[in-house]
């Protein structure tokens, strides 16, 4: 993605990057053959018979829409609000097939899944307020990692995935060594359980949809 010189906000790793003039180009480009293969469509087709179908209609207005902001960032500051991530978004899913079945079969997974998930945002919720119980405001692991129900939710729902451990509890761990038992716990059950329930029950839905 194309960001300003000097200023950081993607991280690029060292890799090369496109100033603003550039990023435009390939963007024009990339939107003028699109808009060829629109004309192709409509010479072929005949204009009449073209804006009869609901899927060209839409597909060309995501077009118009998208060069219309591709002109109108040229005449305002880089730093402005852009519609193009999103259009390229829509633009991609209506011209990709394999795309809108994939979507379409994630959608239907996604409703035996409701189940198990308002079972680990539940279990997540009760341990955030227990966490805040133990610990919250009048300790060193209240103070530093758990000082609000809202961050105490965030920190166990990364602490999910491991990435926080063992952060997050050493300030309760240096003070007595009994916190094991509360993070220890958390991550049997919800590591090692839940998540693994969510995993099995993705699974088995996303097969069932594929037979």
């Amino acid at each position: 993605a194309p960001c300003i010189s000097g200023e950081a906000i993607y991280p690029l790793f060292g890799l090369p990057m496109l100033s603003r003039w550039e990023a435009l180009a390939v963007e024009s480009f990339l939107l003028g053959l699109l808009a060829g293969r629109v004309a192709l469509e409509v010479t072929y087709l005949g204009f009449d018979r073209y804006k009869s179908s609901q899927s060209h209609r839409f597909s060309g207005s995501l077009l118009l829409l998208a060069i219309a902001d591709c002109i109108a960032s040229v005449l305002t500051p880089w730093s402005a609000f852009r519609f193009a991530p999103y259009l390229r978004l829509l633009l991609l899913t209506h011209h990709s097939r394999q795309l809108r079945t994939q979507l379409a079969t994630v959608r239907r997974v996604l409703k035996p899944l409701a189940g198990v998930g308002i079972v680990l945002v539940a279990f997540v919720c009760f341990c955030a307020w227990v966490g805040m119980l133990l610990y919250g405001g009048h300790s060193d692991e209240g103070s530093q990692k758990l000082p609000n129900f809202g961050e105490t939710a965030w920190q166990l729902t990364i602490l999910l995935t491991t990435c926080n451990f063992p952060d997050v509890m050493m300030p309760a761990y240096t003070s007595s060594r009994s916190a094991i038992l509360f993070f220890g716990a958390f991550l049997l059950i919800g590591t090692l359980f839940l998540l693994n329930l969510i995993l099995a029950v993705v699974v088995n839905a996303h097969k069932e949809q594929v037979e």
